[in-house]
């Protein structure tokens, strides 16, 4: 199921590169699987996983960067890869984005 999901997903981004929620989606995907990985302690795995996430969800801020969401996926994929200093910015533009928002 999660194969043809990330199938979808990188169709919709051949045919619409700056569609936003389709990099989102997929950055949320591969973060499944990287966690997935990790939990069967499959470093590598992991680690392309969640840097292939990382990439689709910096194209998601970078389509939407008033998008919370995006800036905290972001920022969750970057700790996994020890990109602190990366996670700790997106995360801090994160905590911004909610409290600015009026919902």
């Amino acid at each position: 199921q999660l194969q043809k999901a990330e199938t979808a997903f990188r169709q919709a981004i051949k045919v619409q590169p700056n569609l936003f929620r389709a990099h989102l989606m997929l950055a949320v995907l591969q973060l499944q699987v990287g966690e997935d990985a990790a939990r069967a302690k499959s470093k590598l795995s992991s680690a392309v996983a969640f840097e292939d996430g990382y990439k689709h969800a910096l194209k998601a801020v970078e389509l939407a960067p008033q998008d919370a969401g995006a800036a905290q996926l972001a920022g969750e994929l970057a700790l996994h890869l020890n990109k602190n200093s990366e996670a700790l910015e997106l995360l801090a533009r994160a905590a911004v984005g909610r409290a600015e928002d009026p919902r």
